[in-house]
């Protein structure tokens, strides 16, 4: 009886190790399953990632390379209108010249008509006095002539006969 019992308890003992370690086995294929659906999914993820990442790269240099191409683009816009600002402001700064030279001249031409309108004024008034300093000289004179003339007629008349010879 011992040795059944014995025997029995080494097949129960034996039972029990087998059925631990067929937990133990399924347990391990499970976490193997496990792992390597994990190392699937990691793969996957990596190489999504991966995917991602150079797509990335890609729209980076794409949008570096559009970047520099605006910039350079808004430098070219901004040079040109810097060219044109320049080119107005020195036709601006000749346009102001000449105008500045124009008034310059016309406020020369306007004292030029001034002085010649004075001058004018001046001389007529000059001849004014003249002609009437003139006509004076006349009336005098005519005067002084015909007081002279009268004497002279009136002892003309009066003189007294002399001696022919």
């Amino acid at each position: 009886y011992e040795k059944a019992s014995a025997e029995a308890a080494e097949r129960t003992h034996k039972r029990m190790i087998r059925k631990k370690l067929a937990a133990v086995d399924a347990e391990i294929a499970e976490y193997e399953m496990k792992i390597e659906r994990d190392a699937k999914v990691h793969d996957s993820t990596m190489k999504f990632l991966i995917d991602r990442q150079n797509e990335m790269k890609a729209k980076l240099e794409s949008w570096t390379s559009k970047y520099k191409a605006d910039i350079k683009e808004a430098q070219n816009k901004l040079d040109d209108l810097n060219e044109i600002r320049d080119y107005d402001k020195s036709k601006l700064d000749a346009l102001r010249a000449r105008k500045e030279k124009d008034e310059i001249e016309k406020k020369m031409i306007l004292e030029r008509q001034k002085q010649k309108a004075e001058a004018l004024k001046l001389r007529r008034e000059e001849e004014k006095r003249m002609f009437t300093a003139a006509s004076k000289i006349r009336f005098y004179w005519n005067v002084f002539w015909r007081k002279e003339g009268a004497k002279a007629s009136k002892g003309k008349g009066k003189k007294k006969k002399g001696k022919k010879k």
